[in-house]
């Protein structure tokens, strides 16, 4: 995760280990809360922005790609920030 300021952060991954995957997740979640909210990639695109969250809030993210049958992958390493 970079360029994280007080509204969020861009996410970002290495796509060479990404054969035959459609697209992913980012999955995000307030530390307080109890579930995720999940967001899409548009395509194969290997980063995605988030722009909209609350000042001061401390959030967990993971990451999840999809493979061309529609399995979702095992969840990233969860980062808080």
């Amino acid at each position: 995760m970079s360029t994280i300021n007080c509204l969020g952060g861009t996410f970002s991954w290495n796509e060479s280990n990404c054969i035959g995957v459609l697209g992913y997740y980012i999955n995000i979640k307030k530390t307080s809360a109890t579930a995720y909210s999940a967001y899409p990639t548009s395509g194969l695109n290997n980063y995605r922005v988030i722009n909209w969250l609350s000042p001061n809030t401390a959030y967990n993210v993971f990451a999840q790609s999809v493979s061309c049958n529609g399995y979702l992958s095992p969840a990233s390493p969860v980062l808080t920030f």
